[in-house]
């Protein structure tokens, strides 16, 4: 007997015939009721006594969620998971769906200062909004982000994590902070930089000083003046109170109660404001639950 030759023959080859092929309908698998008799034939138009109930449609924000909780998942096992691939079906209304309104994560001003600050890239946007509900990013800071992340394009080699998806804890994102706030001050032109002695200027604010470190106090009030006081008692810092760039963070502060400043002789700065417990470094970070 002759050995046959195999044929062969590529999957696609494969599909197309069977896509060819006639259907053809299954044995029935009814027994007989009697010996001798034909099987009967189910009644396609009755359902069967066990039918199963269909699954509930899914809303258009449980999908949302549904994607964010995989990518959030994913994202802790595989560190190089981009994170575009998991929100490439999410837009900027399904986000603002999710996280943007009254009673949820940020409001629509903050959200388009996310935005503004991510140029626009949703997934970005997403990881931001993800640390502000933990707590890590404060909405009045959101502004400081648009050039924290442009040095960080820039210069991801200096920066102790080199995917922004993969900073998630507090500690982490102190780390970056200063990272950030550092390159930016080696980058500014000495000549530029103003000087941190202040005592004959501001000698009027001067309340004493502390274990070497002279003392300034805002006293509470929303004055154009004091705001030009604690910009320039505040030079080379992060806070949102001495940006120069908008006043409206000094004012919800100053309103409820005065600001001190405290200037070290090297220039080390911190501010303290009793009414929102807040004592701060130069780069805004909380120094009240660190251990020194």
């Amino acid at each position: 007997m002759k050995k046959q030759k195999k044929t062969e023959i590529s999957l696609s080859e494969l599909a197309k015939k069977l896509l060819e092929a006639p259907i053809t309908a299954p044995e029935p698998t009814t027994k007989p009721s009697t010996p001798g008799t034909k099987p009967r034939r189910p009644n396609p138009l009755r359902p069967p006594k066990e039918a199963p109930k269909p699954a509930p449609k899914a809303s258009e924000e449980d999908i949302i969620q549904d994607i964010t909780d995989k990518f959030l998942k994913l994202n802790e096992k595989r560190g190089k998971y981009s994170i575009s691939e998991m929100l490439s079906e999410i837009n900027v209304d399904d986000v603002k769906k999710k996280f943007v309104g009254r009673g949820k994560v940020v409001d629509d001003k903050e959200f388009a200062d996310i935005m503004k600050a991510t140029k626009n890239k949703i997934a970005i946007t997403v990881w931001m909004i993800k640390r502000i509900e933990d707590g890590f990013i404060l909405p009045e800071d959101i502004y400081k982000w648009e050039e924290y992340f442009e040095i960080f394009k820039r210069l991801k080699r200096e920066f102790p994590i080199k995917d922004i998806n993969q900073i998630k804890t507090e500690d982490q994102i102190d780390d970056f902070v200063n990272k950030a706030e550092e390159i930016k001050d080696r980058e500014i032109d000495p000549s530029k930089k103003k000087g941190v002695e202040k005592s004959e200027k501001f000698s009027d604010l001067r309340i004493g000083e502390v274990e070497g470190f002279q003392v300034y106090k805002i006293p509470q009030g929303t004055s154009d003046e004091m705001y030009g006081a604690a910009c320039e008692l505040g030079s080379g810092t992060s806070w949102c109170t001495a940006t120069g760039n908008t006043k409206q963070w000094f004012d919800r502060y100053a309103k409820d109660g005065p600001l001190y400043i405290f200037i070290g002789p090297d220039g080390e700065k911190y501010q303290f404001h009793w009414e929102s417990n807040q004592f701060m470094d130069k780069n805004d970070r909380s120094i009240l639950d660190r251990t020194f």
